[in-house]
């Protein structure tokens, strides 16, 4: 116990004289060396070298290897600093990233778009080239509900290419509803009585969808997913259209059931989500 009292102050005594090597009790060394004394190790260094704060910036450091004498460079790109929206917006898909690293060799940014499958099959299309500092580009040529695949390539940094290395890829898409506010008004400011707004889509043809009609007594299984493509969350989104008039009386619907397939939990456990429609009024 007493030794872990002392070591605290030792260490910010060595960090108080170590910057001056003027003072008797400073001892200087180099970089990456190790100090062992009274059986403990102490390594001279910080963690990351050459990664500046702000992107864009290139810090030039030692060659510090710490800990273990590991040298640690972060890739170009991060999947912590990547991200494609999900639904988040009606009019178009966000994508965003980080550069990590090599920000004195990138030339341009480039931006790739397919639409996804499973297979891969589709060949990604340039959409947009943007200037090294770029930080995102959104994509408003997309249609709604389609899942897209991007991806985002440093280009000018030469030798082996690779995921994280010179480019990063993910899968997003857009909200296929999204919502429509404005007003109709006399030049003079007074509002118009009775106005009928209609919205037309830009495609050459209207994508009505497709659906599934489902009994009251039946239901949809979906396939327990490969557990390790879901690291953290997942999102279930579904739109229910009754085929007669929702009443009051009826029974609510259940729009999703999460069971678990283990044998040690109790019969009918999970997680339910129903919901009750408002009466339809009448005409």
């Amino acid at each position: 116990m007493k030794k872990l009292l002392i070591i605290p102050l030792l260490l910010l005594v060595w960090s108080m004289t170590a910057q001056d090597p003027i003072l008797p009790q400073s001892k200087v060394v180099t970089v990456s060396q190790a100090i062992q004394e009274s059986g403990y190790t102490i390594q001279v260094g910080v963690p990351f070298i050459g990664s500046g704060g702000v992107q864009g910036t290139n810090q030039t450091n030692n060659d510090i290897r710490f800990p273990w004498d590991v040298l640690y460079l972060p890739n170009t790109f991060s999947e912590a600093s990547f991200d494609v929206s999900k639904g988040y917006f009606g009019d178009m898909i966000r994508v965003s990233w980080t550069l990590q690293s090599n920000f004195n060799l990138v030339s341009n940014i480039a931006v790739f778009r397919r639409e996804y499958t499973e297979d891969g099959s589709n060949p990604y299309i340039q959409i947009a080239n943007t200037a090294p500092i770029a930080t995102e580009y959104e994509d408003e040529f997309v249609e709604g509900g389609v899942l897209y695949e991007y991806k985002i390539e440093a280009q000018g940094i030469g030798g082996n290419s690779g995921r994280l290395l010179t480019f990063i890829d993910g899968i997003g898409y857009r909200s296929p509803t999204a919502i429509v506010t404005g007003s109709v008004s006399f030049e003079g400011g007074n509002p118009v009585q009775d106005v009928v707004i209609r919205a037309t889509a830009q495609a050459t043809n209207n994508d009505e969808g497709t659906g599934l009609a489902i009994p009251n007594t039946g239901k949809v299984q979906i396939q327990t997913p490969n557990s390790s493509s879901i690291t953290t969350a997942t999102t279930l989104q579904t739109f229910v259209k009754p085929q007669s008039p929702f009443t009051a009386s009826d029974t609510p619907i259940r729009l999703f059931s999460l069971e678990s397939n283990n044998p040690l939990l109790p019969f009918g456990s999970g997680i339910y989500t129903d919901i009750s429609l408002n009466a339809a009024p009448m005409s």
